[in-house]
């Protein structure tokens, strides 16, 4: 009687298997996105993706002409793809290695490393310190951390200040090496230091404000990055976002706005519930 079903039971398995090969390279793909999440290699993809889809039309049309030369382009291509993203594809088996591709720790964010941060600019502010400060969102900046000094500490005033303060000794003032570059925060941490920005080349942002604001400006124009930037000359705090650069803000105008952009405070409310 169990051969009456073996059809119905080799169909079952057909399906499981092809709902099984699906979800298998649908994890593929998307461990190879987190990998590549803040580098060039994401916009590949979404061009290889755009090329794949133009070869089906010209494939489904008949396009003689232009699939031979598509043809002629995709190998090509390929080989420049692995030259130009070795580096990136020397990470991704690494990873892949090291059990890494979806096990990365993600750190909510905490108030008290707001209010560590606020000390930091309030102090950088009345001081008329210049200083960056890059908040990461969804768009990965890993690209921008490998440009600076790797630091992944845990946020503290003392310690931003150290990044960009200055220093008194005799013969003059000293800053601090890494004074120059950006910190870049991820994770709940001080991913790097010294990190090197896109200048933006936006003829809108007044001629008063220098290179800080204008790195500041061009990082949230290439990403959805919130900027904090601290001018040296007048001490006036800023905050880069949506391609857009926002002046005049004080300690508690701030702290509002990296309360509802970056979700600072959450740990501490989730704790009170819990006790409750």
């Amino acid at each position: 009687m169990v051969w009456l079903y073996a059809p119905l039971i080799v169909k079952i398995g057909n399906i499981f298997f092809t709902m099984l090969d699906i979800f298998l390279i649908s994890v593929l793909f998307y461990g190879i996105y987190r990998i590549l999440s803040g580098t060039k290699g994401v916009q590949v993809i979404v061009g290889a993706v755009a090329f794949v889809a133009l070869y089906i039309v010209v494939r489904i049309f008949q396009l003689h002409t232009c699939l031979w030369l598509m043809n002629q382009i995709a190998g090509v291509v390929a080989i420049a793809l692995i030259v130009l993203f070795q580096p990136e594809i020397r990470e991704l088996l690494s990873s892949i290695g090291k059990g890494g591709l979806y096990f990365n720790k993600h750190q909510k964010s905490d108030k008290k490393d707001l209010e560590e941060i606020l000390k930091a600019v309030d102090n950088f502010s009345i001081l008329h310190t210049g200083a960056i400060i890059v908040f990461e969102r969804k768009d990965g900046l890993k690209k921008y951390i490998k440009t600076g000094t790797t630091i992944n500490a845990k946020i503290s005033a003392p310690l931003l200040i150290a990044i960009f303060g200055c220093y008194h000794e005799q013969g003059g003032s000293v800053f601090s090496p890494l004074h120059d570059g950006a910190v870049i925060i991820k994770n709940g941490k001080i991913a790097a230091a010294g990190c090197y920005l896109p200048v933006s080349g936006s003829t809108q942002i007044s001629r008063d404000l220098g290179t800080r604001h204008r790195a500041s400006l061009g990082m949230a124009e290439e990403t959805d990055a919130i900027v904090v930037v601290v001018s040296e000359e007048t001490g006036k705090i800023s905050v880069a976002k949506e391609g857009k650069l926002f002046t005049n803000y004080d300690i508690d105008s701030l702290r509002d706005e990296l309360t509802i952009q970056l979700g600072y405070g959450d740990t501490d409310e989730e704790e009170d519930s819990d006790e409750n």
